[in-house]
């Protein structure tokens, strides 16, 4: 019942009256449903007098939409009470939902699947089935399916497989065999060298920044005045808890209640916030976030490599792999590809300059975001054979980056990413940078300094 509410829900608001909530969008906010659908287009090609066929399909997806972490549901009814007690003439109000509005929220389920995630992952598995059914239909068995090994990568997984089973064969079957690797899907866990860089000084300054500037000062005083707050103001917390109650309650509950406290601009304020928040800490703010996600890189082109090996000696080998994880698993790994890279960093000084920006996480990476790498073998009629990738983004075909068309040489892409293929050491990349002499140095000293000083205190006892 509750994932037809959800459905009807979304019928009947135009998709233009949907803002972007970064990492909390729902996969139906941002799809085109005008995008081209027809049979097998995603199985052949032609490339010049080449007709060239797939023979191997590798993706990485983001869990569906969630119900939202402990931390949050355990926040939502303080800020609901606040708002009660300082908000004057309540049942006047155009807030006066807050007398009746209920945290439904179940800590148990905290960042589970919920229903609408699972029809995101139905969705997109039944239009991928379509689009490649004529590859897929006779190598259903020999399709890899991996996860992440929370709740919600494994539900998402078990949902697509058994829609793309569907929609390929028209039978039902459930995922019964199911890879758990948090080394290749959750590699950026428990990794000390992005760790230590992430708590250098300043390492979020841009964030920091523009989190205390002007923009989301204003914002923050405009949606106290909106509320008619009295007695009190909201905190730099407070407003975000706002931004992020607006698209849960949207997508587990189908209520709207919460985004009517904020003006779109005030929403696209937030947004950039969260965008570069995302930028520094997941994505360029360092080159080791980027080379982190060898793993993943690593398996990725060894399944393609394996492909072109077993076509070659005619023997039998995987012809796809599905990998479910996060957002983490999805940011850091564009930057490797090079993906959603501005002219310029997004900073806090051009908010306004960066409207358009290609890094913006909503369309990046919305619940159950997706990324198809999709291996041809091409052929002439003659003996010889050539091999081309493309890769669909949320699927649409995009440019592979560095190779400068729809479709790419296999060799020129694989080239691109040889040393995160064949040199990936996460322990040395995981590895603590050592502490310098100057700093060494300098802890020393001070310990030496307290153990003098406690050593008196001894004494004077």
């Amino acid at each position: 019942m509750l994932i037809l509410g959800a459905l009807l829900f979304l019928g009947t608001i135009a998709k233009a009256e949907y803002n972007s909530y970064n990492t909390k969008t729902s996969y139906f906010w941002v799809y085109d449903n005008s995008t081209t659908l027809n049979t097998n287009q995603w199985t052949t090609f032609q490339f010049g007098s080449q007709a060239c066929n797939a023979i191997h399909v590798s993706g990485v997806f983001r869990h569906g939409a969630r119900w939202p972490g402990d931390n949050y549901i355990m926040e939502m009814t303080p800020l609901q009470n606040k708002l009660l007690q300082h908000i004057p003439n309540i049942d006047k109000s155009p807030y006066r939902f807050l007398k009746t509005w209920k945290n439904l929220y179940p800590l148990d389920k905290e960042k589970e699947l919920i229903p609408l995630g699972a029809q995101e992952m139905i969705a997109i598995a039944g239009r991928l089935g379509r689009r490649m059914q004529s590859f897929l239909i006779d190598k259903l068995d020999r399709l890899i399916v991996m996860s992440a090994n929370k709740q919600r990568a494994q539900a998402s997984a078990k949902e697509f497989y058994k829609s793309l089973i569907k929609t390929t064969t028209g039978q039902d079957r459930n995922l019964t065999t199911i890879i758990i690797n948090n080394t290749i899907v959750r590699y950026y866990d428990k990794c000390g060298g992005v760790d230590s860089i992430k708590k250098r000084e300043g390492f979020l300054k841009e964030y920091d920044d523009f989190r205390n500037g002007q923009f989301f000062t204003n914002a923050t005083d405009s949606i106290v005045r909106r509320l008619g707050l009295v007695d009190t103001a909201l905190s730099k917390d407070e407003v975000e808890l706002i931004y992020q109650m607006c698209p849960y309650d949207r997508t587990c509950f189908s209520r709207n209640d919460w985004c009517s406290m904020l003006s779109d601009d005030e929403k696209d304020i937030m947004g950039y916030l969260k965008d570069l928040e995302t930028y520094y800490e997941e994505a360029y703010g360092h080159p080791l976030l980027a080379n982190n996600s060898c793993p993943l890189m690593q398996n990725i082109f060894n399944g393609m490599d394996d492909a072109i090996k077993g076509r070659a000696e005619n023997k039998r080998y995987t012809a796809g792999i599905f990998r479910f994880g996060h957002s983490e698993t999805l940011i850091p790994f564009f930057a490797a590809l090079g993906m959603f890279k501005d002219s310029y960093p997004i900073r806090a000084d051009n908010y306004k300059a960066m409207k358009n920006r290609k890094f913006n996480t909503a369309n990046m990476v919305p619940y159950s975001a997706n990324l198809e790498f999709v291996l041809y073998e091409c052929a002439n009629g003659t003996s010889a054979k050539e091999h081309y990738l493309k890769l669909f983004h949320n699927e649409i075909e995009v440019p592979i980056p560095g190779c400068g068309g729809l479709q790419c040489k296999y060799d020129d892409a694989r080239a691109l990413h040889a040393d995160m293929i064949d040199n990936c050491d996460l322990e040395s990349i995981c590895k603590e940078p050592a502490v310098s002499a100057e700093r060494r140095t300098l802890v020393n000293g001070v310990m030496l300094f307290l153990a003098l000083l406690f050593s008196n205190s001894v004494k004077n006892l």
